[in-house]
C-alpha cells in the first residue's frame, strides 16, 4: 500500500512547510520514496538499479514503522505522524474542483527569486475532468526583476482504480499517476505525488 509520513519541505519562496511524503510499500519489505507514476506501472528491478537511493526497507511492530534508506546511519523508527491511505475503487468518481501549490526560491530567507507551481483540476460523476497548470518564476537583485510565468489548460476523462488513476485528455494522449485518498477524507487526494485539496 501507500503511506503518507509527516515531513518538512520547501514552499513558495523557499519557506519550509510541512507536507505528507507518499512512500509506496512492497510486501518483500522494501519501500519506495518516489511515489508518482503508478505503482502499477513501476518497473522494479529497473528502479532499484537506476535510482537505488529512493530504496528503503520496512517493519511494522503494532504502530511503530521502522524504515531504513541507504543514506540512514541507523534505522528511522516512524511511531507516529504516518498514515495508510486508501486506495480509490475501480471506476470510482469524484466530484468538485481541487488545487494545489509548489515552488521554492529564497525570498523567505531575503532572496530575490521565486518559484511557484500550481494545478487546478475539476472531476464530474461522468467521468470527466478540466485542468489549468500555472508555472514561472521571478527574480529581483541588483541587476534588475525577471517575471515568467505560463498557464496551461487540458481536460478529458479519468479513470480510477486502486492506487492509480489514468487522465486520458482530449488531444489524444493519456497519462498514468499514481492515486490515494488521505485515510480521513475524501476530499484530500494524492495524485502523482502531490497533494490536492478543495478548492474555495
Amino acid at each position: 500500500g501507500i503511506i503518507i509520513h509527516q515531513e518538512t519541505g520547501i514552499g513558495v519562496g523557499g519557506m519550509v512547510i510541512i507536507v505528507w511524503r507518499p512512500y509506496l510499500l512492497l510486501k518483500d519489505g522494501t519501500m519506495y520514496s518516489h511515489c508518482s507514476v503508478s505503482p502499477y506501472d513501476l518497473d522494479v528491478a529497473r528502479s532499484r538499479q537506476l535510482e537505488p537511493k529512493q530504496w528503503g526497507t520496512w517493519t511494522l511492530q503494532g504502530k511503530v514503522l521502522t524504515t531504513k534508506f541507504p543514506d540512514d546511519k541507523q534505522p528511522d523508527k516512524w511511531d507516529a505522524r504516518w498514515q495508510w491511505t486508501t486506495p480509490a475503487a475501480k471506476d470510482e468518481k469524484i466530484k468538485g474542483s481541487y488545487y494545489t501549490i509548489g515552488g521554492g526560491g529564497n525570498t523567505a530567507m531575503g532572496g530575490g527569486s521565486m518559484i511557484v507551481s500550481s494545478s487546478n483540476i475539476t472531476f464530474n460523476e461522468k467521468g470527466q475532468f478540466t485542468r489549468v497548470s500555472t508555472g514561472g518564476g521571478s527574480y529581483s537583485g541588483a541587476t534588475g526583476s525577471v517575471t515568467a510565468y505560463s498557464n496551461k489548460d487540458a481536460a478529458g476523462t479519468y479513470i480510477l482504480d486502486g492506487y492509480s488513476i489514468e487522465l486520458k485528455y482530449n488531444n489524444g494522449t493519456s497519462s498514468r499517476m499514481s492515486f490515494y485518498f488521505y485515510p480521513d477524507a475524501k476530499d484530500v487526494f494524492g495524485l502523482g505525488a502531490r497533494d490536492y485539496v478543495p478548492a474555495k
